[in-house]
């Protein structure tokens, strides 16, 4: 019995240590959780403080920034006036408009800028531009400058110059009127970039070369963008126009510098008649187009023995632009396909224009405008001029002073304007220190 209690009681005390160490591993366990739980909440509070502390920071900058921004804005506004005047008074030399009109399209021009996704100077500049080509009016220059902006906006590349210079050839060559330029010109051109290998640039500096030459050869502006695609799809040569001047040119007999008759090219028409069977003349008095020719040599080239094409291409372009002949006749569905185009391109350019004014381009340049606009608003021209006005009387006194009596008489009398500014202030302040030791306190 002894013996059994003695081992009950040590089996109940080795329980008890057990249950002791149990509970002291757990409360461990326990102390461990709750540190490493403090430990992460430390962390994610220094955590949200480092981003609320930068957070602050980057807002600080970012206002900062703008107000910066803003105010260097605001000390260019001037300037930007001074821009715009410059643009207006080249605008008046060349127009025919009343001064109301320059200064109703001086506010105008702002409002077409941001629409047309142009500077407001440019606009000024395109109207002075067309306005010395014969657009004299304030309504006409108005109209061709927000034309050629429009052209540029949905050009990428091209310069506003190329886009006036372009027009003005093709409108010259065909006279063509302001309002046949939007569909009757830039849709056509647009359409054909779109579709083709070309970009609007590239169609115009050709046509720039040869609108002219290719009008007086009977073609249309349709033919002649076709023709000068189809040869770019294939040679990428931007000696294109060129080309086709000169072979426009040496079809109907004329030589390329002079535009006359030239004897040594009478015998173009029978050579290419013996070599293709294709007429240039549509009838006695009469020659075919370009692109006409052209078509109807297409339609026999399989024909021909690689030497005669050679001949054929060297006839119609000259030695040095054969090549081009050859690839516009070898690619003459192009050409087909470009005038198919060209004939359902109506809307095309005002389609293209709203497209492009969606662009983060588009948009910076209207509110850099919109800015402009609050320049125009703040900075009244005539007030500027009466400032200027009064500032050049200050220093033609200045000017008329120092001429009489000379470095050392002007140096004097600043002394001397100084020396009393000096005494002014000297005066005053031993004046108020006086009034200061005066001056009693109340008696509490």
């Amino acid at each position: 019995m002894d013996n059994l209690s003695v081992s009950s009681t040590s089996e109940s005390n080795d329980n008890k240590n057990n249950d002791s160490i149990g509970e002291s591993k757990i409360k461990t366990s326990t102390d461990n959780e709750q540190q490493i739980s403090g430990l992460r909440r430390l962390g994610r509070g220094i955590k949200k403080q480092f981003e609320e502390a930068f957070a602050s920071i980057s807002q600080r900058v970012s206002v900062a920034a703008l107000l910066e921004e803003c105010i260097n804005y605001i000390i260019q506004m001037p300037s930007k006036v001074h821009e715009l005047d410059t643009s207006l008074v080249d605008l008046k030399r060349t127009t025919n408009a009343t001064a109301k009109e320059l200064e109703d399209f001086y506010y105008s021009s702002n409002d077409a800028a941001k629409q047309l996704g142009v500077t407001t100077n440019e606009i000024l500049t395109q109207a002075a531009a067309w306005s010395r080509l014969g657009f004299n009016t304030a309504e006409s220059a108005a109209q061709m400058a927000k034309l050629s902006s429009l052209f540029k906006l949905i050009s990428p590349g091209m310069t506003s110059e190329t886009a006036e210079s372009g027009l003005m050839s093709i409108m010259t060559a065909y006279e063509m009127s302001a309002d046949d330029v939007l569909d009757g010109i830039i849709s056509k051109i647009n359409i054909v970039g779109k579709n083709f290998a070309i970009s609007n640039s590239d169609i115009t500096a050709m046509l720039l070369d040869s609108v002219s030459a290719m009008a007086e050869g009977n073609n249309t502006l349709e033919e002649t963008i076709a023709l000068e695609a189809a040869a770019f799809d294939i040679v990428k040569d931007q000696n294109v126009g060129d080309g086709f001047k000169t072979a426009a040119l040496r079809l109907i007999g004329l030589n390329e510098e002079t535009h006359e008759l030239d004897k040594s090219l009478q015998t173009i028409k029978d050579d290419l008649y013996d070599l293709t069977g294709v007429s240039v003349m549509q009838d006695e008095s009469a020659y075919k187009s370009t692109y006409q020719i052209l078509k109807e040599i297409s339609e026999v080239w399989d024909d021909l023995t690689d030497k005669t094409r050679d001949e054929t291409a060297e006839v119609i372009f000259g030695e040095l632009r054969a090549d081009i002949g050859k690839s516009v006749i070898e690619n003459f569905s192009a050409a087909e396909k470009a005038m198919n185009d060209m004939a359902n391109s109506a809307g095309n350019a005002e389609t293209e224009m709203t497209a492009a004014m969606d662009s983060i381009d588009f948009k910076l340049n209207r509110l850099r405008e919109t800015g402009t606009g609050i320049a125009q608003n703040l900075f009244d021209r005539d007030d500027m001029k009466q400032v200027l006005d009064f500032s050049n009387s200050l220093a033609e006194i200045l000017d008329f002073i120092t001429e009489k009596i000379g470095l050392i008489g002007t140096v004097g009398i600043g002394i001397g304007i100084a020396s009393s500014y000096k005494n002014v202030g000297i005066d005053m302040l031993v004046t108020y220190r006086s009034n200061l030791y005066c001056f009693e306190l109340p008696t509490i």
